[in-house]
């Protein structure tokens, strides 16, 4: 006497699937979560820089817009940037620089050395209207010409028209033209 079979249940015995409460929507599948859009600055014009992508180094394409966190560097000869808002970032050879915020333009000199043009701000007292920062100090301007050089752990400023405030976390000092500061990172910027 072995265990006895389980006998098949008809097929109308079987349960039906129950219908979703009138109240439920039926799932819907679940879009994609929105990517969040990455600020960009606009940029007027392009002559000798490339942009480092994923497999290298290669010339933006026309019409592009920088987007934050992109890093550029000069050519051979040395690069040039006009931004839409007039400002001009000449890098010499071998400049990288890398965008940070997009308004008010927020540049981080990785290496080398830039000078920039900025037109005055319409309204200056609305504050800075451009700025590039290095590891050792930020340079904070309106309207001005200036030029800035890392090197090593040093980064110095020089002034050629209107005024720049260099800053740190150790303490800051405006420049005019004519004026240059060299500063080291733990160090507050001093005239040289």
């Amino acid at each position: 006497d072995g265990p006895s079979p389980t006998p098949e249940p008809s097929p109308s015995a079987q349960p039906s699937p129950s219908p979703a409460p009138a109240s439920t929507p039926a799932p819907a599948s679940s879009p994609a979560p929105a990517r969040t859009p990455v600020p960009t600055l606009a940029v007027a014009s392009l002559r000798g820089v490339e942009l480092q992508q994923e497999g290298g180094w290669s010339a933006p394409p026309e019409g592009w817009r920088w987007p934050v966190g992109a890093e550029l560097r000069a050519e051979r000869g040395g690069g040039r940037v006009v931004l839409a808002s007039g400002a001009v970032v000449s890098l010499e050879r071998g400049a990288r620089v890398r965008l940070r915020e997009p308004d008010p333009p927020r540049l981080r000199l990785e290496a080398g050395a830039l000078y920039c043009a900025v037109p005055p701000a319409e309204q200056p007292a609305t504050g800075t209207r451009f700025a590039i920062e290095t590891a050792e100090l930020e340079a904070l301007v309106r309207g001005t010409e200036f030029g800035v050089e890392r090197k090593g752990t040093a980064t110095s400023v020089a002034v050629s028209g209107g005024v720049v405030r260099c800053r740190n976390a150790a303490g800051q000092l405006d420049l005019r033209a004519g004026q240059t500061t060299r500063s080291r990172q733990g160090r507050a910027p001093s005239k040289a």
